[in-house]
């Protein structure tokens, strides 16, 4: 991956103001986009959190792949409302289901380039990728825009952007984890997708107001309207 930030400074009366343009460019091979389907009301799910945090140290990471932890609230009748869940997450998860790429909707629940993965429950270590060359994926962001070009053969595309929390902690009051503190990070704050006939989308940062501590990221992928299986990912910091 590619990472090409540019500053543009320009002055005003009594001021001077800043604007940044941050380019990620994936390469030609896939780059992996592992998928955490998790929640605060499971007891199960704070060592798969864990798990998934220790990947911010990995020297392969944005490179080679792409962690997002999708917060489902299936769970929240239980005793305890996730505050990072999303009902779009639940939605995605019950998809994979429907497409037959999971056997059933649960959690801690990994699913990586579109295939469930319960190797985690074993082994705790990424299985090898076969990293096919896709095509590359280019996202530049500017101000709240961000620019999304695909170079490759595919056209009418499912374009994906989400804004990544880092850092958020959650003291736990109710429900199976009464009395724990949590930590999380690579949370997908807010998920945005757009529909383009061509290789090229340009659209709005989506809202990520919630949770306003900690560093940011960003992850982008592409699939076809007709699966959710990534064609390829790319992504990084945020400044």
């Amino acid at each position: 991956m590619k990472l090409i930030c540019t500053i543009i400074f320009f002055a005003l009366p009594f001021t001077l103001q800043a604007k940044r343009t941050i380019a990620l460019e994936s390469g030609e091979q896939q780059t992996a986009l592992i998928e955490l389907y998790t929640s605060e009301g499971c007891s199960s799910c704070p060592p798969a959190d864990n798990w998934l945090s220790g990947l911010k140290t990995d020297p392969n990471l944005w490179s080679e792949f792409i962690p997002v932890a999708f917060h489902v609230d299936y769970w929240d009748y239980i005793g305890w409302k996730d505050t990072l869940a999303l009902p779009g997450n639940t939605q995605r998860q019950g998809q994979y289901k429907d497409e037959n790429k999971i056997g059933f909707v649960y959690t801690p629940g990994f699913v990586i380039n579109g295939q469930e993965w319960q190797g985690w429950f074993k082994q705790r270590s990424l299985p090898p990728q076969n990293r096919q060359n896709t095509g590359i994926l280019r996202a530049e962001i500017k101000d709240d825009r961000v620019d999304i070009t695909y170079f490759g053969a595919k056209q009418n595309l499912d374009y994906h952007i989400v804004i990544l929390g880092f850092d958020i902690h959650s003291q736990i009051n109710a429900g199976e984890n009464a009395g724990r503190s949590l930590s999380h990070d690579f949370v997908a704050l807010s998920h945005d997708t757009v529909n383009a006939g061509n290789n090229h989308v340009s659209l709005n940062i989506p809202d990520s107001e919630r949770f306003k501590d900690g560093r940011r990221a960003i992850a982008v992928w592409i699939n076809t309207p007709d699966s959710l299986e990534p064609i390829q990912s790319v992504g990084g910091w945020l400044p």
